[in-house]
């Protein structure tokens, strides 16, 4: 479901029964979704819900997704097996970036140069290129359920480029600033 950030024109875009996690593509107008199934498919899906389509489909049960707009790809980790998987937004070129030892992976997020992801009660960071050694970066006491990097180091964009950025992405700038601000006031429920 999408609304405005005042509650109005609420609008179901799909209807599934069991996702797992999902990632919006703001640049080329695409949502990515897996399922928590231990047959699941990722999916993608247009921000109008018009064109779905399977981009892959033999994950095993997908809690962490990740549109990683600098190398183009789709980052995923699979929380039965712990493969942190990577392929191009249309499905192509599936890899395995790093078979894991770890199960119970949930959040994914990426930045430049690196993954980081939860796995039961720790937060791991490694390379993207495939064959890295991941790293533990941060130990709980609880299972750690996400993962969000707030600013990508490097990538600090000017006012006029973020602007640049939306419209290019077909999004009214003065709409999205206005979002934001409300954003904190109310949501969608």
């Amino acid at each position: 479901m999408r609304c405005n950030a005042d509650e109005s024109n609420k609008t179901t875009m799909f209807d599934e029964t069991q996702p797992g996690a999902l990632s919006i593509d703001i640049e080329n107008r695409w949502i990515y979704y897996g399922q928590d199934q231990y047959d699941g498919e990722i999916y993608r899906i247009t921000f109008d819900g018009k064109e779905r389509r399977v981009i892959y489909n033999q994950s095993l049960v997908t809690f962490g997704i990740q549109v990683d707009v600098i190398d183009k790809r789709l980052y995923w980790n699979e929380y039965t097996t712990g493969d942190i998987k990577s392929a191009w937004y249309n499905g192509s070129d599936v890899q395995i970036v790093k078979r894991t030892d770890f199960r119970q992976n949930w959040g994914l997020d990426t930045n430049d140069d690196f993954i980081f992801y939860s796995s039961q009660y720790s937060i791991v960071k490694m390379a993207k290129s495939v064959g890295q050694t991941p790293t533990v970066v941060h130990n709980d006491t609880s299972q750690i359920y996400a993962v969000l990097l707030f600013k990508q180091q490097g990538k600090d964009y000017d006012e006029n480029e973020r602007i640049a950025r939306l419209n290019d992405a077909g999004l009214n700038s003065d709409w999205f600033k206005h979002d934001l601000k409300q954003e904190n006031e109310t949501g969608c429920n």
